[in-house]
């Protein structure tokens, strides 16, 4: 025996992507991925057979094509995803249809212009069934909280 847990599922390699980190929404059934080599962004995968995920939908952010931002960290929350997307802020996506994410909010957090650099928005996490969150930016170590 290697140590190693059994292998689930895998899916096809993405060349050049890091799958830095991922969250499953609530009911287990799909999993959001933020690649941090700034090519795919978020992938979204139906997870229900675990045994074979299946990558439904990529996406990024409105505003990528003129700013090209990366995203770092993201929660889901019922029919939400909050990501911190780095220099382009906290966006949050409605996922009630995971095929079809699109962008319903954002908080602005990062003053200067975007040059596709690892400063800003750097974590979220939803707090409570009031959709509070806070948001920590990497360099200042700032917590924001809000609450809806």
């Amino acid at each position: 025996s290697s140590g190693l847990p059994p292998l689930i599922g895998e899916t096809d390699q993405i060349s050049g992507i890091y799958a830095h980190s991922n969250w499953a929404t609530e009911d287990g059934r799909y999993l959001f991925s933020w690649d941090e080599n700034n090519n795919i962004d978020i992938s979204v995968h139906d997870i229900s057979d675990i045994t074979d995920p299946i990558q439904i939908a990529l996406f990024q952010y409105s505003d990528n094509a003129r700013n090209n931002a990366l995203p770092h960290n993201g929660q889901v929350r019922g029919q939400y995803l909050y990501v911190a997307y780095y220099e382009a802020g906290l966006r949050v996506f409605d996922i009630s249809n995971p095929y079809y994410p699109y962008e319903v909010g954002t908080v602005e957090t990062f003053q200067r212009s975007i040059r596709g650099n690892m400063e800003g928005a750097w974590n979220v996490s939803v707090l409570s069934a009031m959709d509070c969150y806070s948001h920590r930016s990497k360099w200042q170590s700032l917590t924001l909280p809000s609450c809806s």
